[in-house]
């Protein structure tokens, strides 16, 4: 096996290396198998909620794939292994949450959406229906987060797929909450893919502008989501944090 495709340890978090084509070959492969599954999209603001909280840590580690969302994990990667970083490139996970998408029209997966605030699933669901069409979705629902509130949930998706079973349920809790959730609630439901999307769906509906294609290139897209969310501005300072965080393992070790 080559190091590119090995798992990267970025402070504690170790990531996948493999290039997207190479993720999706993966992820198809999952869905053929007779185990369940989860993804997990991890940014450095998640990378360093993992430095603060085990457990957490721990079911980072045990996913299925770990993909590098964010610049700051490419950088990370770079200083800590040299300029080829070992990880190939970012990968968003609201990219490869629409890729499998795409496959999935392909190969007649079903999809579920469950999150965000009341309505976006829906839409969301809907405009990648109008993207890619013949796209099957067995259902959305905006749900709770909190652990009170999986049997209801839970309850409320078994009585909308019926005696269906869903290939791929993308979570849109944001960050922790939803890999959390995915860890209690995936053993006792009919699915075989579970991925956490973070602010996914909110991109894809509408809700919010992603950042133009030049600031995705350069790493900027932080700085456009605290342009146009500045209350935002209090997360942002987590970077600073990462940033000190890696410089530190790279020259003093842990």
């Amino acid at each position: 096996m080559s190091k590119k495709n090995e798992r990267v340890n970025i402070l504690g978090v170790r990531f996948n290396g493999d290039s997207e084509n190479k993720m999706l070959e993966k992820i198809g492969k999952m869905v053929e198998d007779d185990k369940q599954h989860y993804i997990v999209t991890p940014n450095p603001e998640i990378v360093m909620a993992a430095q603060k909280d085990k457990r957490f840590r721990r079911i980072l580690n045990r996913a299925d794939l770990i993909v590098p969302d964010g610049v700051g994990i490419i950088w990370a990667s770079q200083i800590l292994y040299g300029v080829s970083g070992r990880i190939s490139k970012r990968i968003a996970g609201v990219d490869l949450m629409e890729e499998i998408c795409y496959l999935a029209t392909r190969q007649g997966w079903s999809v579920f959406f469950l999150g965000a605030r009341r309505g976006v699933a829906d839409k969301c669901a809907r405009e990648l229906q109008n993207r890619y069409s013949g796209l099957l979705v067995t259902g959305t629902y905006s749900g709770r987060a909190e652990p009170k509130y999986d049997e209801k949930v839970r309850k409320k998706i078994l009585n909308l797929i019926g005696e269906a079973k869903i290939d791929f349920l993308f979570v849109a809790y944001g960050g922790k909450r939803q890999e959390k959730w995915i860890i209690r609630n995936l053993p006792k439901l009919p699915v075989k893919i579970a991925m956490g999307v973070g602010g996914s769906f909110d991109f894809i509906s509408g809700q919010v502008k992603r950042a133009p294609q030049w600031m995705q290139k350069f790493g900027l897209e932080w700085f456009w989501r605290l342009i146009c969310q500045p209350w935002r501005w209090k997360r942002q300072l987590v970077l600073f944090s990462f940033v000190l965080a890696v410089l530190k393992a790279k020259f003093f070790g842990k």
